[in-house]
């Protein structure tokens, strides 16, 4: 059976086939897709370093390969705090902003989408980080407001380009991953934002391409020709958009009705970002949970960003949530991560910096500071922070958070530090978003990672230190290159 035939029974069949019922994408097959495999070519846009699998049996007159769904948990595949964050590297040859990252532990009959072999230990379960055994799912940050990003441990459907990471080559081949990611339901542990203890989900959609999507959309149309892909990208925008259609309904049941009489059933849709004339997803009640159906659109740039909450009212006292107010007070930026050390001299007195080595980069460093409040995210203002060796920055951002009571939370902060300032994937005056626009220019490894800290969120005031671990804080800053300090309060 030809696998356009086993992917149209799946799809007829509501999903329910089992991976077994399907053969995982064959890592080593991924050039017969469209894989680039030269970076030097991929850098000079000769080649994509994304393909959609599979597409060998597509021809390039018809349209490229549908967008697929996929059902799990966001849980990374180490024990990190890594499920979902910001990327701490992305190249301007292919981005015009930093990736939002999430990696899924699917559900079974998704499990078909992540390549390679298990026993083998191939492809999406190679190694043993964040991204083995899930799949990995990307999406330019600038086109998806912060309201709508997961947290870890939420459950989410997700509707993505699937496509081969061909930059992904050492190790156990390439992996499979969602790049971009188009349409995300997000149904939270609980929700952050109700102060009446509401169940929340938030539901994003959008057809823009991104980059990504340009240059998987490239390598299907010229299949290996390269000068063919290079003339396709100066025609096609990262703005264009898919040609989605059909819709998807989802539900999202209600917490436990509260023991008062008279209580009634309510939902409610809060917009957090949608573009003008986007379709408004629609609501129905049922007993106990509402039902959210979403149309997608074909032929013009959509972006749909809901919060979806339904509740009971009235609601005691006694069961709602906690009141918590979480407040940032302070940076301390130990090691600014400019400049470095030259490639000949690994010793030079940068060494304390970072272990990036050959930045044409110099002091201030160039610092974006993403911090996640029991699921709530957002950039510390402004987007980046100019700062040097041993300063302090007073930080002024301020959370209300609604935690059930005897729920853990956590708080969660993570650090980029820019080293490109060249121009981006589609722009001539600006860098990769939010990085700003100099004449740096970075190890070709990526930008310095400061480090991330994660801790369980308490009342009181706390100090932590980033990890070095993940990051590229030489190990002689044995407190990691930066501390954050913020404080908890219970609000009556």
């Amino acid at each position: 059976m030809k696998w356009a035939v086993i992917v149209a029974l799946a799809l007829a069949l509501g999903g329910a086939v089992l991976a077994g019922a399907q053969s995982r994408p064959d890592p080593a097959a991924a050039v017969l897709d469209g894989c680039g495999t030269d970076r030097f070519a991929i850098f000079n846009r000769q080649e994509p370093n994304w393909a959609y699998v599979f597409d060998r049996n597509t021809p390039a007159a018809d349209p490229p390969p549908a967008g697929r769904w996929a059902t799990g948990v966001v849980v990374p595949g180490n024990d990190s705090p890594l499920g979902v964050h910001p990327t701490p590297v992305d190249d301007p040859i292919t981005h015009d902003a930093y990736d939002l990252i999430v990696n899924l532990r699917t559900d079974q009959p998704d499990a078909y989408l992540l390549g390679g072999d298990e026993q083998a230990r191939t492809g999406n379960f190679a190694g043993n980080d964040e991204e083995s055994a899930r799949l990995h799912m990307e999406r330019e940050e600038v086109g998806i407001p912060f309201a709508v990003w997961p947290e870890q441990g939420d459950r989410v459907q997700a509707y993505g380009s699937w496509v081969w990471d061909c930059e992904h080559s050492a190790g156990g081949g390439v992996r499979t991953e969602f790049h971009p990611i188009r349409a995300l339901w997000v149904e939270r542990q609980f929700s952050p934002r109700s102060p009446s203890g509401e169940a929340e989900a938030s539901l994003w959609y959008s057809n823009v391409k991104t980059a990504a999507g340009v240059l998987a959309d490239c390598a299907h149309r010229t299949k290996g020709d390269r000068n063919a892909f290079r003339a396709c990208q100066a025609t096609e925008r990262a703005s264009s958009s898919f040609a989605d259609s059909g819709s998807r309904t989802f539900v999202l049941r209600a917490p436990r009705r509260p023991p008062a009489a008279g209580t009634r059933l309510r939902a409610r849709l809060v917009d957090v970002g949608s573009s003008r004339g986007a379709p408004r997803p629609q609501l129905q009640l049922t007993a106990n949970a509402v039902r959210v159906t979403l149309g997608l659109v074909s032929g013009r740039p959509v972006r749909v960003a809901y919060n979806v909450f339904v509740g009971w009212s009235p609601v005691p006292a006694r069961a709602r949530p906690r009141h918590l107010r979480v407040q940032l007070e302070e940076l301390l930026v130990r090691r600014a991560m400019d400049p470095s050390c030259p490639t000949t001299q690994p010793d030079c007195p940068a060494s304390v910096e970072t272990t990036q080595l050959g930045q044409i980069a110099t002091a201030p460093g160039e610092w974006a500071l993403y911090v996640d409040v029991g699921g709530i995210w957002t950039h510390v203002l402004p987007l980046v922070l100019r700062v040097n060796d041993g300063q302090h920055v007073r930080l002024r951002k301020r959370f209300d958070l609604y935690v059930p009571r005897g729920h853990p939370w956590r708080l969660f902060a993570f650090t980029r530090e820019c080293d490109f300032g060249f121009p981006t994937f589609s722009s001539n005056d600006r860098a990769v978003y939010p990085c700003p626009h100099t004449g740096e220019f970075g190890n070709p490894a990526g930008d310095d990672r400061p480090g991330y800290l994660a801790v369980r969120g308490s009342l009181g005031r706390h100090r932590a230190n980033a990890s070095l671990e993940d990051s590229t804080c030489p190990p002689v800053n044995k407190s990691g290159c930066y501390r954050l300090t913020w404080r908890v309060t219970e609000v009556p």
